[in-house]
Formats: C-alpha cells, structure tokens, sequence
C-alpha cells in the first residue's frame, strides 16, 4: 500500500531537492520501472492458460513421482519449477545438445515434446538394470540398449500424462519420435510460440531437469472452449434432453388452486359480531367470471357451474397483469 505523506514531510522533501541534498535524477529511477516486452513477438498465453498448465503439471509431477518411486524402488522428487512462455526456436538454443527429446502427438490436438536431460536419464535407466542409479560425471551419447529402455519408460509416463487431462480435454497421446539432437525436431514452427513448462527430478542424490514443449495452437485447442453460439449436433440433442427432463421433474410437482367467489370489507367490530347464521353479500354478480388464483396468484378466469353434479369452474381466458 503507498504511504501517504503529510504536509510537513512534503516541505522539508521540497527544500531538500532545492537544496541539492537529494538527486531528484534518482528520485526519478526509483519510481519508474520499465519492464522489456518484445512487440514482434507479443505473450499469447493468457494468465489463466498459465496458470492451469501450472495445476496440470503439478499433479502430473506428483504422479511421476509416486509412480517412479515404486519402479525405481528408490526415492524420487519430480516438481513444478516454472511455466514460461517463449518462441521455439529460443528454447531450442537453449537446451543442451545431448539430451533426449521424445516428439509427441496428442491425437485430435496438435504435438508437443517432453525433454529428459542426460544427467537424470542415465541413472533411471541404471536403476532400471540393476544399478545403484549414480551419478555419470563426463557427458556421453546415449546407446541403442538405453535407448530402447528410455521409450519403454516413456510409455508409462505418456500414460500418467494421459490421466493428467482427462478432467480437461480427452487425450491420447502417442509417442511419434525420440530424438537425441532437439534440432532436428521439426514438426513446430520456429517462431511458434511455445509454453515450457520446467520440473526438477531428484532421483537419490542426482538432480536434473525435465521439461514439457505445448505449442500455443494444442493449449489452445485443449484449455479454450469454442463458442458457446457454436453448437455441434450432439449438444443440441444433450440440452433438448436435459430440457425435457426437467419438464417431467416441474409437472409431478404440486400447485394449489383456488377459485375466489367473491369479496367484501368489513369492520373489525362486525367481523367481531359474526354468527353462524349470518349472510354476507359479496361484490360478485351472478354471471360474472370468477378468478382462478395459483399459488396465490392471479392466471384464469373462469365461469362457475356443475360438472357431474359436482361445483366445478371452467377456464375461460388467461388473465394477464393489463387485465
């Protein structure tokens, strides 16, 4: 919250600026502050977009790492670090060269890429043969065993990636390609902007980096509804459903109806003297409609008579708030 100054803290600010003891220069500095955005390539991801990758992901962290941990049968940390947005062709710089990136097509919806670096990708497949999972020091290519081992592995975490969805969009996800050398990926525009969401894996002592490539054309197709003035066939058929339903839930339920002959005021000292016996005339005439009230409120009215040698009334006109 900005505090706010008296009048006397004004002055002796005022004299102190006239007086030179302050830089009104770095005054100046102290309050503006500029934040660098680049108009050519302009944020698609709107705060929400960021913000639901951000739950996504971190339920997604916590089911590789209860999973992890049991078929590792070791301990093993996956979190959220960041969820940024930026153009392909930057984050492609900025992995590293040796690192394993597996091309995926989420069927219905576009592709994305999940990169696993060297350094934690190792000791999992160690784990996985019989290792104790430590750490390698000196970066090396990735074999063809290891390979084979990493996509096996890749099947189970697509399957956990799945179960991250399914709440928001229907997902299946398909492994394409994994590629040692993230440039030779091309299946994204290099000026496509792209959602990197980063997670930290702990696996024993060994730390290292995995990341998630969403390009803005699948988020878009997987968080932003269409139209609500867009309907398929289908949502006519379900809404044309639920309508009538609804229908039949509203006629079973009941409604009281009364038919009112007739009024009159009286005053309190002749309502007081009533006895049975007495005779009161109302305002109605024979011949006149009578009002038919539902729930207390005016709808019909209607003409008194016999129906099977029973008092009934029969509908004339609806009554409108005019009438």
């Amino acid at each position: 919250m900005r505090a706010v100054l008296s009048q006397t803290e004004i002055d002796d600010l005022l004299s102190a600026i006239e007086s030179g003891s302050v830089d009104e220069e770095a005054l100046r500095k102290d309050r503006i502050k500029a934040k660098k955005y680049d108009f050519r390539r302009p944020n698609r991801f709107s705060k929400n977009n960021i913000g639901a990758l951000s739950v996504l992901h971190d339920s997604y962290a916590r089911q590789m790492s209860n999973f992890l941990s049991g078929y590792l049968r070791t301990v093993v940390q996956v979190k959220v670090a960041s969820v940024e947005q930026l153009a392909y062709e930057e984050l492609v710089l900025s992995w590293p060269a040796n690192t394993l990136v597996s091309v995926l097509d989420l069927e219905g919806y576009g592709y994305a890429m999940m990169q696993m670096s060297n350094e934690v990708m190792l000791p999992i497949v160690g784990l996985i043969c019989g290792g104790v999972g430590e750490a390698f020091n000196k970066p090396r290519p990735v074999t063809d065993i290891e390979m084979s081992i990493y996509k096996r592995l890749n099947n189970h975490l697509l399957s956990r990636y799945e179960m991250t969805w399914r709440d928001q969009a229907d997902v299946r996800c398909r492994l394409d390609t994994v590629e040692t050398n993230p440039r030779l990926v091309q299946c994204i525009l290099p000026s496509e902007i792209v959602a990197i969401v980063t997670l930290t894996m702990t696996v024993n002592e060994v730390q290292g980096l995995m990341s998630v490539c969403l390009p803005f054309t699948t988020v878009n197709s997987l968080l932003n509804k269409p139209s609500d003035s867009v309907y398929m066939e289908a949502d006519e058929v379900t809404v044309r459903e639920k309508w009538e339903q609804k229908q039949r839930l509203l006629a079973s339920a009941p409604l009281s109806l009364q038919v009112v002959l007739g009024e009159r005021e009286i005053t309190v000292r002749d309502f007081l003297s009533l006895q049975a016996g007495d005779v009161l005339a109302m305002d109605s005439k024979p011949g006149d409609l009578l009002e038919l009230q539902i729930e207390g409120k005016s709808a019909f009215l209607g003409q008194p008579g016999l129906s099977r040698n029973q008092l009934a009334v029969q509908i004339v006109a609806p009554l409108t708030e005019r009438d």
